[in-house]
């Protein structure tokens, strides 16, 4: 419980200052992140938060209502996203994983990265292409901090020994299904450069 109240402050901390902070628009068009290249439908904003050293967070309605998690390029023996516990460490990524085992890499990261205290349970799982390489799509749902039900949906590929890919969660009740549509979209218009 202890713990649980010092993740909690520690991720609240930058949404205290919300008024001190810039987010950036990113316009609906094609938008370029390390090699991995997206086509938006719609604007959203850039949140002014790092979570891991090779991601960026984005938001249409408010992170607590949506984000979408953009993967660039997590090496080999790196975690996807900075660790929120001392007692359990981020799980580290590795460049050999097969699907599954992706799944199990963003199930327990985003597990951790919530507190811990609320596991992420997968209910769909199925591998694709992205772009020209075999990755998962995942579907996923848990409750928040404050008992909201989130769902979400992540696609994530081995590209060059690198992890990249897309995570999107919502508040089940009507975040998540307002913008299925255009997520799928998005997760299908991924694109790599060579």
């Amino acid at each position: 419980m202890k713990n649980l109240v010092r993740v909690v402050l520690l991720l609240s901390i930058p949404f205290l200052f919300t008024g001190c902070v810039t987010y950036t628009l990113k316009d609906a068009g094609h938008h370029k992140f390390g090699t991995m290249n997206i086509e938006l439908e719609s604007s959203w904003n850039e949140a002014p938060i790092t979570i891991g050293n090779k991601t960026k967070v984005w938001t249409k309605e408010g992170l607590f209502l949506d984000r979408l998690i953009l993967i660039n390029g997590v090496k080999h023996e790196s975690a996807i996203f900075h660790n929120t516990n001392n007692d359990t460490p981020m799980p580290k990524f590795n460049k050999a994983s097969l699907p599954h085992e992706l799944a199990d890499l963003i199930k327990t990261s985003l597990t951790l990265l919530n507190g811990g205290e609320q596991a992420v349970e997968i209910t769909q799982m199925k591998p694709v292409r992205l772009d020209q390489h075999l990755g998962v799509n995942i579907f996923f749902s848990y409750y928040n901090a404050d008992d909201l039900e989130m769902k979400g949906r992540c696609i994530v590929a081995v590209v060059d020994e690198n992890l990249y890919g897309l995570l999107f969660n919502a508040a089940a009740i009507e975040y998540f299904d307002r913008n299925h549509s255009e997520i799928d979209k998005l997760f299908q218009g991924i694109r790599f450069e060579s």
